[in-house]
C-alpha cells in the first residue's frame, strides 16, 4: 500500500463531507431552478387557462346572443304563419259568401264562425260591372265577337275600357239572344 491510498482510505469522511456540501449546494441550486420554472409554467398555464375561459365566456355570450334572435326569428315566423292562416280563412268565408274579406277582418275577432256569422250579414260584393270573372271555360256560342268580348280579360283595363266592353258586349249577347 503506498501512503497515496492510505489517505484516500483514512479521509473517505473527508470526501463524503465536501460531496455532501457540495451536493446539498447543487440541489439548493437545482430545487431552486426547478421551483422557479414550475413557477413559469404555472403562470403560463395560468395565463392560457385565463385565455381560454375567456375565450370561452365570449363563445358562449355569442351564443346566447344567436339564441335570442333565432327565437325573435321564429316567434316572428309563427305570427307570419298565423296571418297566413287567418287570411286563408277569411279568403275562403269572403268567396263562399261573395263579400269583401276585408270588413270581415276588421270586424271580427278572426274566428271563422264569427267571419261567416257577419259574411252572412254583409251586402254582396259584385265583381267588375255585373260580368262574372272568367272561369277558364271556354264559352261556344257561335258568335265569335262574343265570344272574343267574353274571354276577354277586364281585370287590366281602365274604366273607361271596361264601360266599352261592357256597352260592346251587351250589344253582341243582344245580337246573339236575336
Amino acid at each position: 500500500m503506498n501512503l497515496d491510498e492510505k489517505d484516500s482510505r483514512q479521509d473517505p469522511s473527508a470526501d463524503a463531507s465536501e460531496d455532501d456540501a457540495g451536493t446539498s449546494e447543487y440541489s439548493k441550486e437545482t430545487q431552486a431552478k426547478a421551483i422557479s420554472d414550475a413557477l413559469s409554467r404555472a403562470g403560463r398555464t395560468e395565463k392560457d387557462l385565463a385565455d381560454r375561459e375567456a375565450k370561452l365566456v365570449k363563445e358562449k355570450t355569442e351564443l346566447e346572443e344567436s339564441a335570442g334572435v333565432l327565437k325573435q326569428a321564429i316567434e316572428e315566423a309563427k305570427k307570419i304563419a298565423a296571418e297566413i292562416s287567418i287570411n286563408k280563412k277569411v279568403d275562403a268565408i269572403a268567396n263562399q259568401y261573395r263579400v269583401d274579406s276585408s270588413l270581415l277582418l276588421k270586424f271580427t275577432d278572426g274566428s271563422p264562425e264569427a267571419m261567416e256569422a257577419l259574411a252572412k250579414e254583409l251586402p254582396k260584393v259584385k265583381t267588375g260591372f255585373g260580368l262574372s270573372l272568367d272561369s277558364g271555360k271556354t264559352i261556344a256560342t257561335g258568335n265569335a265577337s262574343l265570344d272574343a268580348l267574353a274571354s276577354k280579360d277586364t281585370r287590366t283595363m281602365s274604366y273607361q275600357e271596361q264601360k266599352e266592353h261592357k256597352a260592346e258586349f251587351e250589344k253582341a249577347f243582344k245580337e246573339a239572344l236575336s
